[in-house]
């Protein structure tokens, strides 16, 4: 053989299992929507993600602990562990297992990438938020919280979320209306309330989402949540689906916050 006749000692070769597709019954295959592993970078999976999750499609070190750095899993590996039936593969697993390794990330470092996406997109990129450090760090979490791999940033963002924390939302005075059973009178009286309840309130409230609700949540509690917290909402937000919000007025601060009460005010005059 060649090694023989270079004088090398052969290596020992070992056969790891087929990766099975997410149904189990079959070799993952392009028909079946394989992946080029340059793909899943694309998307925003971690190089540890796919290490860690390749690694144990076919092996396991035992016990119940999945998730592992490159050293770890280099320390582990025994040829012995490597199960004789096909790994199954699922991309619920995998984004699972990035999101465990975005969190073993260190914060700054991760916010950094966030706001990196926030930069290459078009709508975000162009607003005076993108430089405000102060407003951004509350914006961060947020963020992340909905996240499994970077490229969810994007599809997020592509759907208009997050888009009220960057920009003045646009929408029907109508949605306003709680359930569509909010009269106008009442949208406006509660409107007014909440607007002269922040004003009057101190900056510091601001500093803390729970601060914020526990000024508004006695007079929402009497006078209905819905009918209070909704047009509140849709106010800060535009959108019916958001963040709560006391989380709103918090990231967007005082001023943002009565600036958009106002207008939705105004919508309904």
């Amino acid at each position: 053989s060649i090694y023989e006749a270079l004088g090398v000692l052969p290596p020992i070769f070992a056969t790891t299992p087929p990766v099975m597709g997410e149904e189990g019954n079959k070799k993952l295959g392009k028909r079946d929507g394989a992946k080029d592993v340059m793909e899943f970078e694309k998307e925003g999976y971690l190089p540890e993600t796919m290490m860690n999750f390749l690694a144990l499609l076919g092996w396991n070190p035992g016990g119940e602990k999945e998730i592992f750095t490159k050293d770890e899993l280099i320390n582990l590996f025994t040829l012995e562990k490597i199960q004789k039936s096909g790994g199954q593969f699922g991309e619920d697993k995998l984004d699972w297992m990035n999101k465990e390794h975005l969190k073993l990330m260190d914060e700054s470092v991760r916010n950094e990438q966030i706001h990196n996406k926030l930069l290459e997109n078009p709508l975000t990129s162009k607003s005076e938020i993108i430089n405000n450090e102060k407003l951004l760090s509350k914006i961060y979490p947020i963020i992340f919280d909905h996240i499994s791999k970077w490229g969810d940033i994007d599809t997020l963002l592509g759907v208009g979320e997050w888009s009220y924390f960057f920009n003045s939302p646009e929408f029907e005075a109508s949605l306003l209306s709680w359930k569509g059973k909010t009269s106008v009178l009442d949208i406006t009286k509660h409107l007014n309330w909440l607007l002269q309840n922040l004003t009057n309130a101190s900056e510091e409230i601001f500093e803390d989402s729970e601060k914020i609700k526990s000024l508004i949540f006695d007079y929402a509690t009497e006078n209905g949540r819905g009918e209070v917290l909704w047009p509140m909402r849709v106010a800060l937000s535009g959108k019916e689906k958001s963040p709560d919000p006391f989380t709103l007025a918090y990231v967007l601060g005082k001023n943002k916050s009565i600036k958009r009460i106002k207008s939705a005010i105004s919508k309904l005059s």
